[in-house]
C-alpha cells in the first residue's frame, strides 16, 4: 500500500528513486581527502586551528556539522545523481561570499534529450562516433550555461581533443555548431535532420592538416 502511494505521488516506482536535495557545505579539502589522515597537533589549540584539512568538519543544512568521513559518504557514495556547486570565501573574513549561480553538470533528461537530438553520434564535424559525453559547447569556466542549447554529444576522443588550446566551440540560433581549429580553420556542423524536417545536412569539407591534428590528440 505505501509502494503504491509512493509511486502516485512521486511518479517513482520505490521510495529510494525519489529524488531528495539536502545542502551539504563541505572545504574542497574535506571533499577530496579521504585518503589523507593527520594526526592532531596536541601543542597546538583546536579552537585558534583555521583548518582540519581533511578531517574538517562539513555542515548539513538543518542538521548541523557532521564528520568528514560521512560528508564524503553522501557526497561521493550515495547513489543516484549529485550536483556539486562552489562556494567562494572572502579571503579576508573566511566569510561565504557567492556561488556559482547554475548546476555545472547536466541532469539525466538533458543528457537524453542531448542524445535523441544529436541522434547517437558525436557533433563535431568529420567525426559522427558514438556519443560518450554530454559537453558545454561554450566552457562553464568562461561563462557556459548548463542548458541543452550549450551541449553536444560528443565522443570521448573529440571531447577531450576541443579542450587543447586553439579549439573553440560555439552554439547558433539555428542549432549548428561552429568549430574553430588550432590552425584556424573554421567547420560548421548542424543538427540532424529529425523525421518530417526535409531540411538537407551541410556536407563537411575537412582539411588535411585538422584530421592529422585531430587523429594525433587522439592518439595522445
Amino acid at each position: 500500500m505505501a509502494d503504491t502511494l509512493v509511486e502516485r505521488v512521486t511518479g517513482q516506482t520505490t521510495a529510494t528513486a525519489v529524488p531528495v536535495e539536502i545542502e551539504l557545505i563541505m572545504t574542497d579539502q574535506t571533499l577530496f581527502g579521504g585518503h589523507e589522515t593527520s594526526e592532531p597537533d596536541e601543542t597546538s589549540d583546536p579552537v585558534d586551528s583555521p583548518t582540519d584539512g581533511p578531517n574538517e568538519p562539513a555542515e548539513l543544512i538543518g542538521f548541523g556539522p557532521i564528520s568528514a568521513e560521512l560528508a564524503r559518504e553522501i557526497a561521493l557514495e550515495a547513489l543516484g545523481e549529485k550536483w556539486l556547486r562552489r562556494l567562494y570565501t572572502n579571503p579576508l573574513t573566511g566569510q561565504l561570499a557567492a556561488m556559482d549561480a547554475t548546476r555545472r553538470n547536466f541532469t539525466t533528461n538533458q543528457r537524453r534529450f542531448v542524445r535523441l537530438r544529436d541522434q547517437g553520434r558525436c557533433r563535431i564535424p568529420w567525426c559522427e562516433a558514438a556519443i560518450r559525453h554530454t559537453d558545454h559547447l561554450i566552457p562553464h569556466g568562461q561563462g557556459g550555461k548548463t542548458r541543452t542549447d550549450n551541449g553536444a554529444g560528443t565522443c570521448e576522443a573529440c571531447n577531450y581533443a576541443k579542450q587543447a588550446a586553439g579549439w573553440t566551440t560555439r552554439p547558433s540560433l539555428d542549432g549548428s555548431i561552429t568549430v574553430t581549429t588550432p590552425t584556424g580553420h573554421r567547420y560548421a556542423s548542424r543538427q540532424p535532420v529529425p523525421p518530417g524536417n526535409h531540411h538537407r545536412r551541410l556536407e563537411i569539407d575537412v582539411s588535411l592538416v585538422d584530421l592529422i591534428y585531430l587523429h594525433g590528440r587522439r592518439a595522445a
